[in-house]
């Protein structure tokens, strides 16, 4: 639904279509009437709008704008409310309810006040894209600079690059690596005290090592009362004694090494429920993942606001036309009616996608 600022933008682009149409057809007494109706109309909608006005300059002298934009904006809703209050009282000699003395005077005044206004808005407008294209500009950059940044952490530095060259060329040729089958638990930490010369050797006297290492632990066991023995369990009250089983030699010399030699491995991070996934996902870490994003959308949010700006600038510099040429200024009044018609009509329908928008927001 359309508000009352909404329905004014459509009776006025109506107007001005039938203004713009007038000029290009022959019979178009009946389009003139039709646009005196909806002027009229208009008039009407428009009695007491200069409070609106008034409360939009309450905000602004209220506000922490400094400069050219708060000027700009005391100049556009003083001047605005003025011309409300002006252009409204002419409704009632217009509609034929009663005449005012001295109306070309009370009409010149209204043009003024109504340039005044748009004049204010088309600079403050003006002044806005140029601050907006500072920013995208900065903002820009300041992406470039972090994509910049990200890939230089990625690649080696060039000193990095040298040192690793450099200890390639001074650190010894490594053992050939061993199938992973043949692999124990001991062998990772046998191979670091093991040279390249004689490896085999160490390797044979080293496993020989644990061997009797493993066999005088396998005598104490022995003479001990309780032997190595893993009872299975029994159920209470059964005649039936319970199984042993042995351990053998070598099953008994793994759990040793592996319980003696082996660490244990980091866990794994707790899963979290993504609902938008709908299952279970690893958490990723906080890194800078959304400083990109949160440029781009920053620099598609000043894009989508100096688009607003410039068709409010476009549609303040079409109306100028209109008091300009009610003032009588020699550039205006040569103008044709289609001219003027056009631009009214580019104005109105950027002031009714604007009171759309207001609307769907």
């Amino acid at each position: 639904m359309f508000s009352l600022d909404g329905f004014d933008k459509l009776l006025r682009t109506l107007q001005f279509l039938c203004r713009f149409l007038a000029f290009y057809i022959s019979s178009s007494s009946s389009l003139v009437a039709i646009r005196k109706q909806f002027s009229l109309s208009r008039k009407l909608l428009k009695l007491g709008a200069n409070v609106d006005s008034m409360r939009a300059l309450a905000e602004v002298l209220k506000g922490d704008d400094t400069g050219v934009k708060r000027w700009t904006n005391i100049v556009k809703h003083f001047t605005l409310s003025i011309f409300g209050f002006l252009d409204g009282s002419l409704y009632f000699p217009d509609a034929g309810i009663f005449h005012i003395p001295m109306r070309p005077s009370v009409e010149r005044w209204a043009h003024i006040f109504y340039g005044s206004a748009l004049v204010a808005s088309m600079i403050n407008g003006l002044y806005r894209l140029v601050v907006i294209r500072a920013s995208i500009v900065a903002a820009k950059q300041q992406q470039q600079q972090q994509q910049q940044q990200q890939q230089l952490a990625v690649l080696p530095s060039p000193s990095s690059i040298q040192d690793a060259k450099l200890q390639l060329q001074i650190a010894p040729p490594t053992p050939p690596a061993t199938p992973p089958s043949t692999i124990r638990p001991t062998l990772a930490k046998v191979r670091k005290n093991v040279s390249f010369s004689d490896y085999p050797q160490q390797l044979s006297l080293e496993m020989s090592r644990i061997k009797i290492d493993t066999e005088n632990m396998m005598s104490l066991t022995n003479q001990m009362s309780s032997p190595f023995v893993t009872p299975l369990p029994t159920p209470p009250d059964s005649p039936v004694d319970s199984p042993v089983q042995e351990e053998n030699e070598e099953g008994l010399m793994h759990r040793i090494i592996s319980s003696s030699f082996t660490t244990p491995l980091p866990s794994p991070p707790e899963s979290v429920y993504d609902e938008e996934e709908d299952d279970f996902v690893l958490p990723i870490p906080p890194t800078l993942e959304l400083e990109l994003p949160s440029q781009n959308d920053r620099i598609q949010k000043l894009e989508s606001e100096r688009f607003e700006v410039a068709m409010s600038t476009l549609s303040a510099a079409c109306d100028v036309i209109f008091p300009a040429a009610g003032l009588k200024i020699p550039i205006f009044t040569s103008l044709s009616e289609g001219v003027l018609g056009f631009a009214g009509s580019v104005s109105s329908l950027v002031g009714l996608r604007n009171s759309w928008k207001a609307t769907k927001a």
